[in-house]
């Protein structure tokens, strides 16, 4: 077996590419739970669905299409 050398630095290229994968919106991760507990919950409580229909739009209204992908979470927060 080969043993690998870990090494903390990190050459140019690596952090370029690094930089171009786009990430995840942790905003649109919130939205979706907030539209979850409001399925759950709203027959309840019913200040919560209020509550992640407008997290759901503003949020949703920051959303960077260029450094971010998968909208999705924002769309399934929208539809619970």
């Amino acid at each position: 077996m080969k043993e690998f050398i870990q090494t903390d630095e990190l050459n140019k290229a690596d952090k370029e590419y690094l930089e171009s994968i786009p990430s995840q919106n942790p905003f649109g991760l919130i939205s979706m739970v907030l539209g979850g507990a409001s399925f759950t919950f709203g027959p309840i409580y019913g200040f919560l669905p209020v509550i992640s229909l407008v997290f759901c739009v503003v949020m949703y209204r920051k959303f960077d299409k260029e450094k971010e992908d998968n909208p999705w979470t924002f769309y399934i927060g929208f539809i619970l």
